[in-house]
């Protein structure tokens, strides 16, 4: 995209930018929650760059504005809303229910009165059984 931010206008700058982003951010979310910070800061970087071409600016312009003048949301923001959209399901059980399993109220697992009682309960991870010897 460097070579054509001069010789093409903004707006056929910004389709390139959404066919060939969109699909990066699908590759990652294909990728799951392992190294899904390197990767969105990563794809954070390029997509600054692709940003900064687009609206042909200098190498260190603070780019916040120009996304939302572009209205384009950042790899973050994606993430966030891609989470947002599964919690919503779950809680409102659009999804099958061997997914809805995993995910369990703080009043399921304990009865104390706390402010975070209705919240979902975060599991620590797998704990497999000690073997004795």
């Amino acid at each position: 995209m460097n070579k054509l931010k001069y010789r093409l206008p903004q707006s056929i700058l910004l389709n390139i930018y959404n066919t060939l982003f969109y699909r990066i951010c699908n590759i990652v979310q294909q990728f799951g929650l392992i190294a899904i910070t390197l990767s969105l800061i990563h794809s954070l970087l390029l997509q600054k760059r692709a940003v900064r071409n687009i609206c042909k600016l200098k190498y260190l312009t603070h780019t916040a504005p120009y996304f939302k003048n572009l209205q384009v949301l950042t790899i973050f923001d994606i993430y966030t809303l891609q989470v947002s959209q599964f919690m919503f399901k779950v809680t409102f059980n659009l999804l099958p229910s061997s997914l809805v399993t995993y995910f369990r109220i703080n009043s399921a697992v304990h009865s104390y009165n706390t402010r975070h009682l209705q919240d979902y309960h975060i599991s620590s991870g797998i704990h497999y059984p000690l073997k004795l010897k």
